[in-house]
């Protein structure tokens, strides 16, 4: 039976020699050899009652529904492994220790809380209808800063530079669309915003290690980028590609590749000079279907949350969770956002109702967070940084 098991449970073609290996192994890879491992034991009482069928695959998922946890649309993890997730429904921003304890609660009349980033020192940057909510590291308050249009702002994604500069995606009531700089103090840098660069109702945004800004667009085929003083750096229309439809979320690797999910149940890779890395089509198939949110782990793959699976994609774009990717344990949830932490651990925010926050243990490898601290205080040329890197 151990030979068998530890035969399947190869991870890189690194045969276990203990159990405990190999579980750690199967936890990385829970979608390899799922049918070969499952016919291995006999069932025992003590572990009773066993599996009947084979199962899609062998991960460990936890999900935690506390009564502030309804409505999760954005996630973030902070340096100490802390989850810090907004919640639209409860208006309230909920800080989650790496064991899903509740550490803090914050709340109030100004928050209809979506996207988060947190920076270097350890605040949270929140998305709010018409105002940013800079959180302090202890969740114990908040202060509210506003642009020179004020409640006709809606702002949507949210990043943090490598010098403490936040960006976010503003709709202008949905119809102007520009991106915003603020400063650590809250402070706009410019009053109305950038524009340009194919900005059409953008929502989520990444930094890259050149300070340049990437922004999707809801309403185009097209990914935008600007530099870190708010210049247009793809061009009058942006970046366009048949591959690029709509998307939902955008995150960069270490090389400055900006990886798209594309609401048309694709993925998306540009280098950072914007060619089209991924093909006419983009990468599809392995569970991939209307995906929200995509994160770079520690190894430099991209892991989409879609609708009903989540899909890990090498860097190479080969498909490393199998055809189906691994299944979610709420079938019925809108997974609107997604974070990796320092031990692999990958949080999935459960949008619809009250379903909270899933945590899916060691699927990926460890990321150096916040995502902030990847990047370098100086900015690189060539976009270069240790994003999607190990701690």
């Amino acid at each position: 039976i151990c030979s068998s098991l530890f035969t399947n449970a190869t991870n890189n073609g690194v045969v276990p020699t203990d159990t405990g290996s190999a579980a750690i192994n199967i936890a990385h890879n829970p979608t390899a050899n799922v049918s070969n491992l499952f016919s291995i034991p006999t069932p025992a009482v003590a572990f009773a009652p066993a599996l009947t069928t084979v199962p899609n695959d062998f991960s460990l998922a936890v999900t935690y529904t506390l009564p502030s946890l309804a409505g999760a649309d954005g996630i973030a993890i902070d340096a100490s492994g802390d989850a810090w997730i907004s919640n639209y429904n409860t208006n309230a921003v909920v800080k989650l220790s790496p064991a899903g304890a509740s550490l803090a609660s914050i709340t109030g009349s100004n928050f209809q809380p979506g996207a988060i980033a947190i920076d270097n020192l350890g605040n949270a940057w929140v998305a709010n209808a018409n105002s940013i909510a800079k959180i302090n590291s202890a969740a114990t308050s908040a202060s509210y800063f506003y642009s020179s249009l004020n409640n006709i702002d809606t702002f949507f994604g949210m990043a943090v530079d490598g010098t403490g500069n936040l960006w976010t995606s503003d709709s202008f009531n949905y119809t102007l669309s520009t991106i915003e700089k603020i400063s650590s103090s809250g402070g706009f840098f410019h009053p109305n915003g950038y524009a340009g660069a194919g900005l059409d109702i953008p929502t989520s945004v990444a930094v890259d290690g050149g300070g340049n800004v990437w922004a999707t667009n809801v309403l185009g085929p097209v990914v935008s980028k600007l530099s870190s003083t708010g210049a247009s750096a793809s061009g009058t229309n942006g970046f366009l590609g048949t591959g690029i439809f709509a998307g939902a979320s955008v995150a960069i690797d270490s090389l400055g590749n900006a990886w798209v999910a594309n609401t048309n149940g694709s993925v998306t890779k540009l280098s950072n000079s914007g060619t089209l890395l991924s093909g006419s089509t983009g990468y599809t198939g392995g569970g991939i279907d209307t995906p929200q949110a995509i994160a770079i782990d520690g190894a430099g793959s991209a892991w989409i949350a879609s609708l009903s699976a989540l899909t890990e994609l090498s860097n190479s774009g080969t498909k490393m969770t199998g055809a189906n990717g691994i299944a979610f344990p709420i079938a019925t949830s809108n997974y609107g956002a997604l974070a990796i932490d320092g031990s692999g651990d990958v949080w999935i925010a459960n949008l619809q109702g009250s379903n909270g926050i899933t945590e899916l243990i060691g699927a990926a490898a460890p990321v150096v967070t916040p995502i902030a601290a990847g990047l370098p205080a100086t900015p690189n040329v060539s976009g270069a940084s240790n994003l999607g890197t190990r701690p």
